[in-house]
Formats: structure tokens, C-alpha cells, sequence
């Protein structure tokens, strides 16, 4: 806290990982090895080492969604967008039985959007977009979303479909 509080981060970066080195207490090494990787990206703007330490946690947690939502932040920060799907997928099989819907259907959202729009990937950006109407059928932007990449594909049929689904939603 000296260190913090003077601004000192690279002495904190050091007292930090001494304590790491030596827990014995996986919940004590996850605490230690989250303050860090804050450290390196939020003060001293270290994202290599930043995702380091993350993955550190996810060593001793991997189930640890926390970690994994920082890890795709920092690459959406970086623009780094392939592996920011990719740390996107980990959270959804990692977090498809913890996280709750609201969370889920936000990630897909996030997944379908790098697919279509950063990475052209079309068939994966619709799959992303169709784990959304699962989660919640009358998903507007989910729907808007999937009936743009069809009528960009030139997919008629699936665009109706879109549009048929899109109007069962307002009935219901």
C-alpha cells in the first residue's frame, strides 16, 4: 500500500510477485496475481503483461470468468479482435453454466459483432447471433443483426425467416 499510495508501481510489481512466489493459498495467489495484472495495465499500461497475469489466475482457476472478461477488455482496448473472440469463446464454455442470461447474451452479441464486422467471418458471426434467439427469442439487435448478414449474403429465405421470427416476437 506504501508503494501505491507513493505511485511506486514498479516496487509493487515486486513486492507482488515475491508474494505470489511464496502463497501457499490458491485464493491468496489469485488475489495477488489479479492486483497485478491491474497494476500492469491500469498504471504502468502493460498489456502483455497484464494478459500474463491473468492467465496466471486462469492457471489456478479456469473457471475463472473475472480474469477472462479482463483479458478480452484489454485486447478490445488493443483492437486485437481474433483473439479477443477467441478469450470470448473460453467465457462462453467456461461460464455457459455459471453466468447468468443477461451476461451470455451480451457475449454472443460481442462475438456475433467481431465476426461479421472486424473479422468477416459471416457463418460464425450467424451462429453467435442464433445462440442469442436461444437464450432469447425476440432479441431485437440479435434479429437486425442476422437479417443484415443475409441480405448481404444474398440469403433470401433466411432473410424472411429473420423477418417472420422478428414478427412473432412483437406478438409475443
Amino acid at each position: 500500500d506504501i508503494y501505491a499510495s507513493q505511485g511506486n508501481w514498479r516496487d509493487l510489481v515486486d513486492v507482488l510477485e515475491r508474494e505470489a512466489a511464496i502463497a501457499d493459498d490458491d485464493t491468496f495467489r489469485i488475489q495477488v496475481y489479479s492486483d497485478l495484472a491491474r497494476v500492469w495495465y491500469e498504471k504502468l499500461e502493460r498489456e502483455r503483461n497484464a494478459i500474463e497475469n491473468w492467465e496466471r489466475v486462469l492457471d489456478i482457476d479456469a473457471g475463472n470468468t473475472y480474469a477472462l472478461f479482463s483479458i478480452a477488455e484489454i485486447q478490445r482496448a488493443g483492437g486485437q479482435s481474433r483473439e479477443r473472440a477467441d478469450t470470448l469463446q473460453r467465457i462462453i464454455d467456461v461460464g455457459a453454466a455459471t453466468l447468468e442470461d443477461t451476461d451470455l447474451v451480451t457475449v454472443y452479441m460481442q462475438l456475433g459483432h467481431i465476426y461479421a464486422n472486424e473479422l468477416q467471418q459471416a457463418g460464425e458471426a450467424v451462429e453467435a447471433y442464433r445462440n442469442v434467439l436461444t437464450i432469447d427469442p425476440a432479441h431485437f439487435e440479435a434479429l437486425d443483426s442476422l437479417e443484415l448478414i443475409h441480405r448481404g449474403q444474398g440469403e433470401w429465405e433466411a432473410v424472411v425467416n429473420v423477418m417472420e421470427q422478428r414478427a412473432q416476437a412483437f406478438d409475443d
